[in-house]
């Protein structure tokens, strides 16, 4: 959801997508994503859940952003397949920075350091108080 608030929220100084795949409906429709539960309602509700949650989706509303944006993702990530990553990522405006780490959905310690460098970057609040840094 962090690229839906960075799509209409243009105070904030900086954002770190962390494992973000650009929304449900990305996720639940794409080629590699596991979609039974999806699947299993009855067509007219799956078209009334597209119709409600396709113009809100971050995938959608990330190339609205104007603050930086840090995306920080997994290559192993048993949630969001890379290639559902690198759309989100390749539908974001500059600047931007892309992150990726060799590890599952849950991202290492160096992932939040990185997010905290970013972030006193932007904010100014020192990176040396989060303690992976």
């Amino acid at each position: 959801m962090g690229g839906l608030l960075a799509g209409v929220e243009h105070r904030i100084r900086g954002f770190v997508l962390m494992v973000g795949d650009g929304g449900l409906v990305q996720h639940f429709t794409g080629p590699e994503d596991r979609a039974e539960p999806f699947l299993t309602l009855p067509a007219a509700r799956r078209r009334r859940w597209l119709a409600a949650m396709t113009p809100i989706e971050p995938l959608r509303w990330v190339r609205k952003a104007t603050a930086p944006l840090l995306f920080l993702n997994a290559r192993y990530d048993e949630f969001v397949p890379p290639r559902d990553a690198r759309a989100y990522q390749r539908a974001a405006p500059q600047p931007k920075e892309i992150h990726w780490y060799d590890s599952g959905h849950r991202l290492p310690p160096e992932a939040w350091c990185d997010a905290a460098r970013f972030l006193e970057r932007r904010i100014g609040i020192p990176a040396t108080e989060h303690p992976s840094c």
